[in-house]
């Protein structure tokens, strides 16, 4: 009996020893076969290939590799993993059907379904490789980043996990968690730990909001307040986002163009505070609200307070001119003839979407056309302090000076013959309106231009 004791030992030997798959190379660490329910030496060209059948459990240091099947390369180190394969590394795990493991560069890369699981952060996609040394994945195809805060959508993604850095590109889509802005781009980088963002490409933003109607829309038969949507699209050639101390702060730069209701900007720059509410437009902005425009040589400063009437202050040698029902006539004789207003700021009250007051202060100078129903009857200018035009439904109805009023009036039959001549100075009009940029052309976007609708 004793006899048969030591040859036993020494088969139980051989046998931990051909699963305890010693692979060392170039100083990586040894790989250990922990387990499987059966496995298979094969003799080849290339070296010893190991068949692993059921259960199968790998170690390289910290990281533990298990699928329902293997296969070995031990000349090479590399191990071809089938059928809900888990790689773990302590709190981070690799999931997918199929992952090609190289044991020397500890790289593990997946061609099918592949996805991370970090803590609350998962990364989803069609295929992609992840570096256990340098702990940075690039993944490729209908690519999902989501976290607490935020989900990126992409055709490819770079994510260090050291640093939580992401790089996102093309078909680009952004949607915090928080807030109702949806951000759209080419190229996306976040950085999370410094709460910032940059997109690059056909930046947009697009935020939706519902809002009350005033009391002209209440529905009579349900007597309940009627809702409807209140779209902002930003759009540029660049956009970076801020999200320090409770704000949530965007930048664009470059061929800027905005949409809110009736409301359109272009401009170089463009500051929008998210939690206040307040857009500044820097750069010769111009603004347009419905048939009035408003052109200012350094600023425009528009506040969107809830449930409050809104202002759009311009500051620096500013020009705002309007039309009216009549004065968009066919009628050659009248369609130039353009309300004017200028001052080194003008302020403009909307209430309930429509222009409610226009205010001009220093070197304020006005320049109102009388329109009757027979045509023409002169033009009426201005300078003073302080001008004030009150509106009715849009359209011009009273109009103050205020403080050293100067003033003349024209009569019809010297400005009939040529109305732009008795045009104010530094005279502004511009008929490029911008239009709404719409998310619809791009890949995973949901929303569009036909969707939603201002009314």
């Amino acid at each position: 009996m004793r006899r048969l004791i030591l040859p036993i030992l020494l088969l139980f030997s051989v046998i931990y020893c051909a699963f305890a798959v010693q692979v060392e190379s170039d100083g990586n660490k040894i790989i250990y076969l922990r387990h499987a329910d059966k496995f298979i030496n094969v003799d080849s060209s290339i070296g010893v290939v190991r068949r692993l059948i059921g259960n199968v459990w790998i170690e390289q240091g910290d990281i533990v590799l298990k699928s329902n099947r293997a296969i070995q390369f031990l000349a090479t180190n590399i191990t071809e993993m089938t059928g809900d394969v888990r790689i773990t590394q302590r709190e981070f795990i690799l999931k997918s059907p199929y992952i090609i493991y190289h044991g020397n560069s500890r790289l593990a890369d997946a061609d099918l379904h592949v996805r991370i699981e970090d803590g609350n952060m998962t990364l989803d996609a069609d295929k992609g490789k992840y570096s256990m040394n340098s702990q940075i994945a690039d993944f490729y195809g209908n690519v999902v980043i989501d976290d607490d805060s935020v989900r990126i959508t992409s055709e490819i993604i770079n994510f260090d996990r050291t640093t939580q850095i992401s790089r996102a590109y093309g078909n680009v889509e952004v949607r915090g968690k928080f807030t109702n802005a949806l951000l759209f781009g080419d190229t996306v980088m976040n950085y999370p730990k410094r709460q910032y963002s940059i997109v690059i490409g056909r930046p947009l933003l697009y935020q939706i909001d519902t809002i009350k109607t005033d009391k002209k829309h209440i529905d009579s038969i349900s007597n309940e307040q009627i809702f409807k949507f209140d779209t902002l699209s930003i759009s540029s050639d660049t956009m970076e986002s801020d999200r320090k101390m409770g704000e949530e702060i965007y930048l664009f730069s470059g061929n800027v163009e905005l949409v809110k209701g009736k409301l359109k900007a272009v401009v170089d720059k463009c500051v929008y505070n998210k939690r206040t509410q307040k857009i500044t437009l820097l750069g010769k902005p111009v603004v347009w609200f419905e048939q009035t425009q408003l052109h200012s040589d350094s600023l425009i400063v528009m506040d969107f307070p809830k449930d409050a009437d809104s202002y759009i202050n311009s500051y620096g040698k500013s020009f705002a001119s309007m039309y009216d029902d009549s004065t968009t006539s066919e009628t050659v004789a009248l369609k130039d003839r353009i309300q004017q207003l200028s001052g080194e700021e003008i302020k403009i009250m909307i209430s309930n979407d429509s222009v409610r007051s226009i205010q001009s202060t220093g070197d304020a100078k006005s320049l109102y056309f009388m329109i009757s129903d027979d045509g023409g009857e002169g033009v009426d200018r201005k300078g003073s302090d302080t001008i004030v035009i009150d509106f009715s439904e849009g359209v011009p109805e009273n109009i103050f000076w205020y403080g050293g009023v100067e003033g003349e009036f024209i009569p019809e039959i010297m400005i009939y013959s040529d109305v732009k001549k008795w045009y104010l100075p530094d005279f502004k009009r511009s008929d490029k309106e911008p239009q709404r940029r719409s998310p619809a052309n791009r890949k995973n976007a949901v929303l569009n231009s036909t969707d939603i609708k201002d009314q």
